[in-house]
């Protein structure tokens, strides 16, 4: 999922604002038909007291939160219990109250706060990718002028003590958006006919319901704090959440005693709803960093939306009884990582007295490194070593290794991709195929691909999918990566052809799929901690039903799309698979050398071999099977031929020849 928006803001006030009648932001209108009518907003108050709005301010998402707020419309303004009113911009057509009452056809009783032009708006933007909004209404019951030196070092953006409600929302046009009370966010679409909705006098198209706000929802609490027993030192955070309309606002005690901005070692944090793609109800953490044993007792949370309210309650037990550390995170004991990563050893212990770190470097200790995290740039392969930490207090020790292996950076380069098989799986098609790509080594030392990440055009660790399999990928072989398809599988559907040793790995995970209208392939290793550092990628365009891209080695030196063309029947190694007619070569960049034949005469050897035109060959030979390593016996280039020839004048007895295709041309 994508991260939370987490503000924190120190207690600052009494619950005094608790007790009003409660105000709430219940429509939201950002993208109208035509420019020459404005965004707005709709104000309404479920309380049975007025409220002064003299001295409130708001703010959209784009001009300095709470600081650069807008106070001067709500000069002299009442928002009497049950009224809704309007808050509106200045644009076009509209230029004052009568204007915008005239445009949704209005009684001129409805309340209509028009904002100064060069006051913040509410733009219908595109909704930015990760996220859940294009634009927000923040409303605070005060504002900065106000507040004076009370601000210093304060984050007053989403403090709960000020802020009365923020709404974020999508890219709309010519609906309004109203609140959804099953996750809290304002999401649902103005209907004409539906809700109280209606379209508007001069402009048919646009919907809302302007000055007619929703009767109260009641109010759920869906998370409750929970009790903790912890060591002295811990971090502790109790969390409560809730669903209302108008929403809910949390009051925080220590043993009855109301949480202030002078109770040391404590903050709230106020987790704002429909921040990001996945939703969250309006949530509050009172986080107690460092506890000790005097801050043992009950945690009592009350959510008050002035019609309703709900007090939860939770234990604290700090444990001030020595304890040896225990290690709750730690990386993997095998990792294999390549110049010029940097790769972070992290440690996480508790224990008390708070444990202290020592790292090792193959049992000899690192100087200065007595922290949680090692960091280790690496720029040679002699950084190679088993890496160690101990860890202890007075209560004990225990400690971990990490044996890391550094290589240079390995030359893998995806060589071939099917996104659009000839029978493929959409659509819940039982008998379909599933999306691959194949991965070749093209260095000169094999590479370890387990824990290696793999992702589409999200570009992102945190949405990849990891590999399991404990393989390597040896220098000149092609590994095939298939989604939710068993290697078997993969088997019966190419057929004979497939080279038989070759490794076939599955893979899945959410949005993994390949896209056969163009997307893309990201792999990193299982050291790689951000997106850039990736060890591979490659984009493509749109392919044709079950045809593969395969990877043009003319274009080693480059990296994209560029070196991609679809795969054509018989040309470098590419078959037809057994089930469904694709065509493409997994298992093999292109044809490997074979021999073909091997004549004794005139003294020496005559070898014949089928492979590539057009590239340069390595033959070599053992003058005996048991003989530990080959020896070179030439570097050829191969002409405008796939039948290559060459004579070895020999002169020993007995002579076993190998041939091999150098990949890098």
């Amino acid at each position: 999922m994508n991260n939370k928006t987490i503000t924190v803001c120190w207690v600052a006030l009494s619950i005094i604002f608790r007790a009003q009648a409660q105000l709430a932001v219940t429509e939201v209108m950002s993208g109208e038909t035509d420019k020459n009518h404005p965004d707005w907003f709709e104000l309404h108050n479920y309380g049975t007291n007025d409220i002064d709005l003299t001295g409130y301010s708001w703010n959209d998402d784009s001009h300095g939160g709470f600081s650069g707020a807008d106070t001067a419309p709500f000069t002299g303004y009442t928002i009497h219990s049950n009224e809704t009113i309007i808050v509106t911009e200045q644009k076009g057509a509209v230029t004052d109250a009568g204007t915008f009452r005239t445009w949704w056809g209005l009684s001129s009783s409805v309340q209509v706060v028009v904002l100064n032009s060069a006051d913040p708006g509410l733009g219908a933007n595109p909704i930015v990718a990760g996220t859940k909004r294009a634009d927000s209404v923040r409303l605070w019951r005060t504002n900065y002028a106000a507040l004076g030196a009370n601000t210093a070092g304060l984050d007053l953006d989403e403090c709960p003590d000020y802020l009365v409600q923020r709404v974020d929302l999508g890219a709309t046009v010519s609906q309004s958006v109203l609140y959804d009370p099953t996750n809290d966010v304002h999401d649902i679409l103005s209907v004409n006919g539906v809700g109280g909705a209606f379209a508007s006098a001069t402009v048919a198209t646009d919907i809302g319901s302007p000055g007619f706000a929703p009767g109260p929802i009641a109010g759920i609490i869906v998370q409750r704090p929970a009790s903790q027993n912890v060591i002295i030192g811990s971090t502790v955070s109790f969390t409560n959440g809730g669903v209302a309309l108008p929403p809910f606002v949390y009051h925080w005690f220590s043993n009855s005693i109301p949480i202030t901005s002078q109770t040391p070692g404590v903050a709230i944090h106020h987790i704002t709803p429909g921040l990001t793609d996945t939703l969250t109800n309006n949530i509050s953490v009172l986080t107690l960093a460092n506890v000790q044993t005097n801050m043992n007792g009950t945690y009592t949370v009350i959510a008050d939306n002035g019609l309703q309210s709900f007090t939860n309650s939770a234990t604290l037990v700090v444990n001030a009884t020595a304890t040896a550390p225990t290690i709750s995170s730690a990386p993997p004991t095998n990792l294999d990582a390549y110049i010029p990563q940097t790769v972070p050893l992290t440690v996480v212990a508790s224990g008390f007295p708070t444990p202290t770190y020592q790292w090792y470097s193959n049992n000899l200790a690192i100087a200065g490194q007595t922290g949680n995290v090692l960091s280790l740039s690496l720029s040679s392969t002699n950084q190679s070593a088993t890496y160690s930490v101990i860890v202890t207090n007075s209560a004990g020790g225990t400690n971990l290794y990490v044996a890391l292996n550094v290589t240079p950076f390995p030359n893998l380069v995806i060589t071939e991709v099917e996104s659009s098989e000839g029978t493929n799986t959409d659509n819940g098609n039982p008998s379909g195929h599933g999306d691959w790509f194949e991965l070749s080594n093209l260095g000169d030392f094999p590479v370890n691909l387990h824990g290696y990440r793999i992702d589409d055009a999200h570009n992102a660790i945190a949405q990849s999918a990891a590999i399991s399999d404990k393989t390597f990928i040896q220098p000149g072989e092609s590994v095939v990566f298939v989604q939710n398809m068993t290697p078997q599988a993969f088997r019966d559907w190419w057929g004979a052809n497939l080279p038989p040793n070759a490794q076939i790995i599955t893979y899945n995970g959410s949005g993994q799929g390949l896209s056969g209208s163009g997307d893309e392939v990201h792999i990193w290793n299982a050291a790689a901690t951000d997106n850039a550092d990736q060890v591979t990628a490659v984009g493509f365009g749109a392919s044709s039903e079950g045809e593969t891209f395969g990877f043009d080695l003319n274009y080693l030196d480059q990296s994209g799309f560029d070196g991609f063309t679809f795969t054509t029947l018989g040309a470098d190694g590419a078959f037809m698979a057994a089930v469904g007619g694709d065509v493409g070569s997994p298992g093999a960049i292109i044809n490997m050398p074979q021999f073909g034949q091997t004549t004794y005469a005139n003294g020496g050897v005559s070898l014949t071999w089928v492979s590539q035109p057009n590239w340069n060959y390595t033959i070599l030979f053992k003058t005996n099977l048991t003989d530990l390593n080959w020896n070179t016996l030439t570097n050829i280039k191969s002409g405008n031929t796939n039948v290559m020839n060459y004579f070895d004048p020999a002169t020993s007895t007995q002579r076993f020849y190998r041939v091999m295709l150098n990949l890098t041309n």
